[in-house]
């Protein structure tokens, strides 16, 4: 499978800007989270040593657990690092650990659900596609439409409906945000998503972005 980082940037202003809850005060488990992201940086592209690295973030975070098992940052990294080394069944079973940490969340029902489909778990995936789609609708009508937080969240809807075998309807909104994008930045990551497919929302580039915080900032060559 590539590793393909073309979309950073949107996904971590989803995990930073558009999470709708805040993570229990546990500093132990903050600082521990923190360590593992930046473990997980000392990793450049290219070099051999990525398995050992993201193993040693992925310890790292099993202790923040530790201290506090509500700590729900933990659990988002945890999924990224599991995602990459391919432990795809440990993946799907963080997913819904999440899940029921951030039930509010569109963004993790639908990642959550992605995590499910890779392991064949379609009917649960399904209903936190449309899990996410119900939350989603919440969430834009709580928002003023000319704020980046109603932009990010209608590309969030892009991405649910996609999911939900409404392709039309995802490119028109795609399209929509492409169109009136004035950040050059990010009018490229909405022309990127405009060009994907359900396949690659889940097994190809979408999966490989689910790695945001991994590679800041860096290009990924396939694998």
């Amino acid at each position: 499978m590539k590793a393909i980082l073309l979309n950073s940037m949107i996904a971590l202003f989803f995990l930073v800007g558009c999470s709708h809850a805040q993570p229990n005060k546990n500093a132990d488990a903050k600082t521990l989270t923190d360590q593992a992201e930046r473990k997980a940086r000392e990793y450049n592209p290219g070099d051999n040593n990525r398995s050992e690295i993201y193993r040693s973030a992925l310890n790292l975070l099993n202790q923040a657990i530790k201290k506090d098992p509500r700590y729900w940052p933990a659990y988002e990294e945890k999924i990224l690092y599991q995602t990459t080394l391919k432990q795809l069944d440990s993946a799907a079973v963080t997913a819904k650990q999440l899940v029921i940490l951030k039930p509010q969340d569109d963004f993790v029902f639908y990642h959550a659900g992605e995590a499910l489909e890779r392991v064949g778990d379609t009917t649960t995936a399904w209903d936190y596609y449309k899990k996410a789609l119900v939350l989603n609708n919440n969430q834009l009508d709580t928002m003023k439409v000319t704020s980046e937080k109603f932009r990010l969240e209608k590309r969030n809807r892009a991405m649910i409906l996609r999911l939900l075998n409404q392709p039309e309807k995802a490119h028109d909104i795609l399209q929509q945000l492409y169109d009136t994008e004035k950040d050059d930045r990010l009018k490229e990551f909405y022309r990127r998503d405009l060009e994907l497919n359900r396949h690659d929302e889940i097994f190809g580039i979408s999966f490989s972005s689910f790695i945001k915080k991994v590679d800041k900032g860096k290009e990924h060559k396939p694998n």
